[in-house]
């Protein structure tokens, strides 16, 4: 089971040394965050059969819960490719303390955080995801709170005299 990030509480980065030299086996790092993933509740794992990103996997957060009609999403929390981990939900101030922490840029509306290079590493990308996932995880359960409403059942008024 994951471990459920506070969100009360503000995500303190550390900075991130660009000019680090990268662990001599840089699949172990990778390797290491993907065991990790698997801890995530409701999480599904697709291959990216597009060819775009080859090697890469999307992880969506289902709503295992209810019944296959009545579910919003499936809902995108991140893409994994060799190159690094594109997080598609994130709270403002999260994005903000991953870019000004040098641990990600914005990239076409998400945050793009590269591959760890070492176990140090590993920790803080976990922490970026654990912070998505549970801002995720909040906004799908407050999207669930909320009835939709189609404008064909509900009443019309006029605002003529005629009655």
């Amino acid at each position: 089971m994951a471990m459920h990030v506070e969100q009360s509480a503000r995500l303190l980065l550390p900075m991130r040394i660009r000019t680090k030299a990268p662990h001599a086996d840089a699949l172990t790092p990778r390797i290491a965050l993907a065991e990790r993933l698997v801890d995530f509740k409701d999480i599904v794992a697709v291959d990216d059969d597009t060819g775009t990103c080859p090697g890469g996997v999307d992880l969506f957060l289902t709503q295992a819960d209810m019944p296959a009609r009545k579910q919003a999403g499936p809902w995108r929390l991140c893409s994994i490719d060799p190159a690094g981990l594109r997080i598609y939900c994130m709270s403002d101030w999260d994005k903000y303390q991953v870019i000004a922490r040098r641990w990600g840029h914005l990239q076409d509306g998400h945050v793009f955080v590269a591959m760890p290079r070492d176990d140090h590493e590993v920790e803080v990308c976990w922490n970026i995801l654990a912070r998505a996932y549970d801002y995720l995880a909040e906004v799908v359960a407050d999207v669930r709170c909320k009835r939709l409403a189609t404008t064909w059942n509900l009443p019309h008024f006029s605002r003529s005299n005629f009655h």
